[in-house]
């Protein structure tokens, strides 16, 4: 399998993990007596460095290795720092924002028993997307290069 069609049996592997993490600890927390923002939060942190590393150490191996290469360990790292950052923020920003809401929605409609799943709406359905699209958009720009242009090296 070549490392680009791999990437996105890496994502979805990595997702699934940090899935599987984040809806034990929401369902821990809400067990425990947390509302609002504090259970997704509370699973965001514990699927934060799940991701950073599946993303960072094992689905982009390959560009790392070639931006270490090119720019040095530190220039690379720095990069991908970047990249992983931007695709979880944005990931994470939308369940932030939308989770509370469909927490509350559920219980104003009588429907705690289904609170605990609402993790999966973000973990299957918009995060994801917005994770994978913020990634591939970063792996796509690299300094100094557009796409579809010849690298540039500034001396």
């Amino acid at each position: 399998m070549t490392a680009l069609a791999s990437r996105p049996a890496r994502f979805a592997i990595t997702g699934g993990v940090a899935m599987i993490a984040s809806l034990a600890a929401f369902a821990l927390a809400r067990r425990a007596g947390a509302d609002g923002l504090a259970p997704t939060a509370i699973r965001l942190a514990v699927s934060l460095p799940i991701l950073y590393l599946g993303y960072s150490r094992w689905m982009f191996a390959d560009l790392l290795a070639a931006e270490r290469a090119h720019a040095g360990r530190g220039a690379a790292e720095l990069r991908m720092v970047a990249r992983v950052i931007a695709a979880i923020a944005a990931s994470s920003l939308a369940k932030l924002a939308l989770e509370p809401w469909l927490v509350a929605d559920l219980v104003r409609r009588g429907a705690d028993r289904w609170i605990e799943l609402v993790p999966l709406a973000g973990d299957l359905v918009y995060g994801p997307g917005l994770a994978y699209v913020t990634l591939a958009i970063g792996a796509r720009f690299r300094r100094g290069q557009a796409p579809g242009s010849q690298r540039r090296v500034i001396v």
